[in-house]
């Protein structure tokens, strides 16, 4: 609908998501895709899971879910990323330029990280995905515990924390776990302030 309450789009869609760079991802019977501001069907539904657009280009997952490629605002193919001989069993976008894939390789699979040129480490996306305020959660795997880096990877605030939240507003909730004598543990929580905001 417009602002008036007249509807501009009519609803034939299972699900619709708000507009970005011009267009709406949405989800029909035939599978995902995207619609510009006319309701014309530019990118059309017939990916199995579709990210929103970034700096114009988006993931596609085929519906057969064994290719994952990068397409553009026409739906025309970028690149392709990955091509597999068996269906891929989960996809995630924490952010609109990278992805955790699943591989259905023993009980869980396997997880595999990409951002729209390349697979990438473990390590890069969750320090590129839980960016906030300049400052991401990661965790070290000297200690087994989570603290800041910068978005050089350098660490800011020491790890310390069995759990670390983003920053809002120039402050994080942290965890830390404290084990009992009889083997349970409590939990001290806290807030930090963003060492890096002024």
């Amino acid at each position: 609908m417009d602002t008036k309450g007249n509807v501009v789009i009519e609803p034939k869609y299972r699900s619709a998501d708000p507009f970005r760079e011009g267009l709406a991802h949405v989800q029909a019977i035939s599978g995902e895709g995207f619609i510009n501001h006319q309701g014309e069907e530019v990118v059309p539904p017939q990916y199995g899971f579709v990210s929103n657009f970034q700096n114009g280009t988006a993931f596609a997952v085929t519906k057969d879910q064994k290719q994952i490629l990068v397409i553009d605002k026409t739906g025309k193919e970028v690149r392709k990323l990955l091509e597999s001989t068996d269906a891929l069993s989960y996809f995630y976008f924490p952010e609109s330029d990278l992805m955790e894939v699943d591989y259905p390789q023993g009980y869980q699979g396997t997880g595999r990280y990409y951002d729209k040129n390349e697979e990438i480490s473990r390590e890069t996306y969750e320090l590129r995905s839980g960016f906030s305020e300049g400052l991401s959660a990661v965790l070290d795997k000297e200690t087994g515990k989570y603290g800041y880096a910068d978005e050089q990877g350098n660490m800011v605030v020491s790890p310390l924390f069995d759990e670390a939240e983003r920053f809002s507003n120039g402050y994080a909730v942290v965890k830390q776990m404290i084990p009992n004598e009889n083997g349970t543990r409590n939990v001290k929580v806290g807030v930090i302030k963003n060492p890096v905001m002024k």
